[in-house]
């Protein structure tokens, strides 16, 4: 028996390993920011537009976090990010 995946959850672990990555801390996010990145798949139109986003945005906000500084919550970055995606989509 094969077991269906839904799209969208492939989508949101490879966002989260994406942030994962970059954050270079930990193994797992906070539950809160599991639920933001749920919130960025909703608004983006597709799993490469949200990665360059994220890749426009995260590098600069995570490097800010002093060396063994707990990272700070997606939630700081909540609102650049969905204002990026509706930019971009507004540009198509």
């Amino acid at each position: 028996m094969m077991a269906t995946v839904d799209a969208n959850e492939i989508f949101i672990k490879n966002v989260v390993q994406y942030i994962l990555e970059l954050r270079a801390q930990g193994h797992f996010l906070p539950y809160q920011d599991y639920d933001i990145v749920a919130v960025w798949v909703e608004a983006a139109c597709n799993e490469d537009e949200l990665l360059l986003v994220l890749s426009e945005i995260l590098p600069d906000f995570f490097g800010k976090v002093p060396a063994g500084a707990k990272p700070k919550s997606l939630s700081s970055v909540n609102k650049k990010v969905l204002k990026a995606l509706k930019t971009k989509a507004m540009l198509k």
